[in-house]
């Protein structure tokens, strides 16, 4: 595999640990200082640190959080100057009112793996429910 896809996919798992070990200001700074973060349960978009990192103190608030990876579903696309977009799937699980629920969500984010900041773009949603 190359060395920059394998870059791309360490930070993709450093961002979940992150998480799931309930460490917003590991997951905020994984961001570069001006990145935009479309986040999957918020409806703004958060374009300053303290912004991405209130949210993410709010998501690992969150009792029983756990993101899980789908790792099969990653799509990656080199681009030039070391950048790469790595698109997949992942789960949220955590409990509302003391009940257990799972959320799917799409992502995207656009990294420069090499970066001490790698993540400059982050565009995530649920997956909608079919209607029918």
């Amino acid at each position: 595999m190359n060395q920059i896809i394998q870059q791309a996919r360490e930070v993709i798992h450093r961002w979940i640990e992150a998480l799931n070990d309930r460490r917003a200001d590991a997951a905020s700074n994984l961001y570069t200082e001006d990145a935009l973060l479309l986040p999957t349960f918020s409806p703004r978009a958060l374009s300053a640190p303290a912004d991405r990192l209130d949210y993410f103190k709010s998501l690992t608030g969150r009792p029983e959080l756990r993101v899980e990876l789908h790792d099969s579903t990653l799509r990656f696309l080199r681009l030039p100057a070391d950048v790469v977009t790595v698109s997949g799937i992942y789960r949220f699980l955590f409990a509302v009112d003391g009940e257990p629920l799972a959320f799917e969500a799409r992502f995207t984010m656009v990294l420069s793996p090499a970066d001490p900041n790698p993540i400059r773009h982050h565009h995530s949603s649920q997956v909608p429910r079919g209607l029918t």
